[in-house]
């Protein structure tokens, strides 16, 4: 993973390596900010920095490679299923102070807001004497669950996108779009590169053409088939954000401004559920499903699943 491939985060990335190159680095960072910015990827980078063969994350030495593998014996990459449990935090106590196998240790821990009690209690033993040449990551877009003892111990530092760096990847690597476009993207994501390209991809595969067709069927009737309650949180934020593309389109079409559309292929399944809705009632659906995109991860799938087929359907 070369630097180049981390849209939005040149001045993070040079911050680091300055860390690094005059020994300064801490042992522990929460890096806070929205899902989907690259958050992430800029750990696995850092640990490239400390691990690669020639010290610059080639991405393509052993190490690197063993990182992009998820089988570098020195990086552990700890994910929520569905929290950070005590086992894991064991786990990682009995790994962080065994012999380090080339460079650093790097401990990586998403989702750190859902650390348990007992979890987060065990890892602060990890926080106040963490072994030499050890860095600890976590990363969180809740910054304010995290409890106080661990924010006391880390090092903080908060994401924001560089949005002019994002407008000129999406201008290079997706040509369909125009200005217009990518400011429109750029403004319903919230800068995030995680999530306009799942977006962007989702136009590239069946993902989209499943929500539009699910929205009516054969017949031109609404079908509403919205079956979100078996997917992850992060397929059915995918899926909120066509149907965000899809209303927004409509309220577009109804301003007459079909030069402007993001779905220009389904303009007729767009232009056809517009005409039955006032401008108002467009806007007023656009609003709420923005709110429970934002809310994801914290609703009943069962119960969101009701709520989006009653905002969407036309009475």
């Amino acid at each position: 993973m070369q630097s180049d491939q981390i849209i939005g985060f040149s001045k993070e990335i040079n911050y680091f390596k300055s860390l690094i190159a005059s020994q300064r680095l801490s042992q522990a960072y929460i890096f806070s900010g929205h899902r989907n910015i690259g958050k992430h990827k800029l750990a696995k980078f850092i640990s490239k920095l400390l691990n690669c063969d020639t010290r610059d994350a080639c991405g393509v030495c052993q190490s690197c490679s063993l990182i992009d593998a998820d089988s570098h014996p020195d990086v552990i990459d700890v994910k929520a299923e569905p929290t950070i449990s005590i086992e894991k935090i064991r786990n990682i106590k009995k790994e962080v102070y065994l012999k380090n196998y080339s460079g650093y240790k790097v401990i990586i821990i998403d989702e750190a807001e859902k650390f348990t009690v007992e979890a987060a209690n065990a890892f602060l033993k990890v926080l106040e004497e963490p072994p030499k040449e050890t860095l600890i990551i976590l990363i969180t877009s809740r910054f304010d669950v995290i409890i106080p003892t661990i924010k006391s111990r880390v090092f903080k530092l908060f994401f924001s996108v560089d949005t002019p760096e994002v407008k000129k990847y999406l201008a290079d690597n997706f040509t369909e779009l125009n200005n217009t476009d990518i400011d429109f993207l750029l403004n319903l994501f919230d800068g995030r590169i995680g999530a306009i390209k799942n977006y962007l991809e989702s136009k590239r595969n069946t993902l989209r053409e499943q929500v539009f067709s699910n929205i009516y069927d054969k017949n031109s009737k609404l079908a509403l088939n919205f079956y979100l309650s078996k997917d992850s949180r992060d397929k059915v934020k995918e899926k909120l954000s066509v149907i965000m593309s899809f209303l927004r389109d409509s309220l577009v079409v109804k301003c007459s401004n079909q030069p402007l559309l993001i779905n220009r292929d389904y303009y007729e399944i767009i232009n056809r559920y517009q005409e039955n809705l006032s401008f108002l009632s467009l806007l007023e659906r656009f609003d709420l499903i923005c709110r429970i995109y934002a809310t994801v991860d914290n609703v009943n799938l069962n119960i969101l699943e009701n709520l989006i087929k009653e905002i969407i359907w036309i009475k």
